[in-house]
């Protein structure tokens, strides 16, 4: 079965917190899927990382379209 222009968005949302080297990964991978990029989004949510995430999370998404990064500041699983 093939996928056509009535197929639901598929987000996938990236939750990361001073993980930084593991995200590197991660959006590497998720780069690298075959699906076109206008099926889904990429969605990712820093929980205040002091590491460098927001710079790795930036600069993907400045190459991706269809990836976004959020900033929570308040930390905690349930943000």
């Amino acid at each position: 079965m093939g996928i056509n222009n009535s197929s639901p968005l598929i987000s996938v949302v990236v939750c990361t917190y001073n993980r930084v080297v593991m995200l590197k990964d991660v959006l590497q991978t998720l780069a690298a899927q075959t699906l076109e990029d206008n099926f889904f989004e990429l969605i990712i949510v820093d929980n205040n990382s002091s590491d460098g995430t927001d710079k790795v999370a930036k600069e993907f998404c400045s190459n991706h379209q269809n990836a976004r990064y959020f900033l929570e500041r308040q930390q905690g699983l349930s943000y």
